[in-house]
């Protein structure tokens, strides 16, 4: 089932979300791969992102040098005529329609209590899940080589604030499956934050982000690349692939989806066993550092990762351990950046969902002590205390 490069040539791809950091990636992926007519779809015709050098992936692709013929196309692909509209075009164009790579996407976040969530909801089902269905109905007739959607980690481990995206993501998750099902490609690829990349790079990968934080939740554009090549040559047997951050490989243990790990390629499997030795070695030696901190050092460092990513604009610029942190004004992606952090400065395992069982600092910090150990021999020494007055 490999595509031959001199298969790509024959028609073109067609990339929702084009000119966003990861159609982009796409795009170029696809050109080194041999195809000949790429097609970038977005609404605005703009480049989505500044700073992320997307505007000389642009200049790339539509130079004589990447070997494609590349256009950009503006379509809303939530509408359903609209993306008729626009298949049309591009059979007149290229002829035929090889494959589809679904990379469009908005988020909306806010926390189903109280309603927010409601608000934006919309908009993220019908950019994400909507769109994916018009393109799937509406190339039925096109015997598509290739069809990826690009998912989300949150799909599998959810994300506070994140309930609808989360959803919608899963959604492509289905409809791949059912692709499959009828005996047609189909592939939807769970992606964690892509460093330097897309809507996370915007957010979750700020300035105030640390270059551990960078690595310990996100992967490179070059192995987005690697693994859009392997599913372009169908080396992947599952409708759904989970990509996992280094940060995130102990914590996914046991899910039951194909988790591609950060050593892709030969060798992979003796690179994973020698990092967890190293990483192990690591573990050790900051849990005897840990083991030796104090509980008003511990509540310390909460406070401060907390602070770190609150809306400081607020009108409350202190954090009471009563507050509610999403009220505070820390979002989903301020979450997972708050769940690396501690993970990091403390060695303990803490899953980006952190805030749905723990939603207040004060329940952060004594989570965080119950895992340490911290607090516990003190509170059984007064208990034994307490029971020898009584005897």
């Amino acid at each position: 089932n490999i595509i031959a490069v001199d298969k790509m040539n024959y028609g073109a791809y067609v990339i929702t979300g084009g000119l966003g950091g990861l159609g982009l990636l796409s795009a170029k992926v696809l050109a080194r791969a041999g195809a000949k007519h790429i097609i970038l779809l977005s609404r605005s015709g703009r480049v989505s992102y500044e700073g992320q050098g997307l505007e000389e992936d642009l200049a790339w692709l539509q130079s004589s040098a990447s070997g494609a013929e590349v256009q950009t196309m503006r379509c809303d692909v939530s509408d359903e005529s609209s993306v008729e509209a626009m298949l049309a075009e591009v059979r007149q164009i290229a002829g035929r329609i090889e494959g589809v790579i679904h990379s469009a996407g908005v988020i909306r976040d806010g926390l189903i209590r109280g309603g927010a969530a409601a608000e934006g909801s919309s908009d993220v089902w019908r950019a994400k899940a909507m769109s994916a269905w018009w393109l799937h109905k509406h190339t039925a007739q096109d015997n598509l080589r290739v069809f990826v959607a690009y998912s989300s980690i949150s799909a599998a481990i959810g994300n506070p604030g994140q309930s609808a995206y989360g959803a919608a993501n899963r959604f492509l998750d289905g409809l791949m499956s059912e692709r499959i099902q009828r005996g047609l490609h189909g592939l939807s690829i769970q992606w964690p934050a892509i460093s330097g990349v897309g809507m996370a790079a915007a957010g979750i990968l700020s300035e105030q982000t640390t270059e551990g934080a960078v690595s310990e939740w996100s992967i490179a554009p070059q192995k987005v690349a690697h693994i859009l090549e392997n599913s372009l040559s169908n080396l992947y047997s599952t409708p759904t692939l989970l990509v996992s951050p280094k940060g995130l490989l102990d914590i996914m243990e046991g899910n039951r989806v194909s988790v591609q790990f950060s050593g892709i390629g030969g060798g992979a499997h003796a690179d994973s066993k020698a990092a967890s030795r190293k990483a192990a070695s690591k573990k050790q030696a900051r849990g005897r550092a840990v083991s030796a901190l104090s509980e008003s050092q511990v509540d310390d460092i909460v406070a401060r990762a907390v602070s770190s990513l609150v809306d400081m604009d607020s009108s409350e610029t202190i954090v009471s351990d009563d507050a509610q942190l999403m009220d505070s004004g820390l979002d989903s992606l301020g979450a997972t950046e708050l769940a690396g952090t501690l993970s990091r400065e403390l060695g303990v395992k803490l899953l980006p969902t952190l805030i749905f069982n723990y939603p207040s600092m004060g329940d952060i910090k004594r989570h965080v002590k119950e895992l340490l150990g911290i607090g516990i021999e003190d509170e059984t020494d007064v208990a034994d205390a307490a029971t020898a007055e009584e005897a």
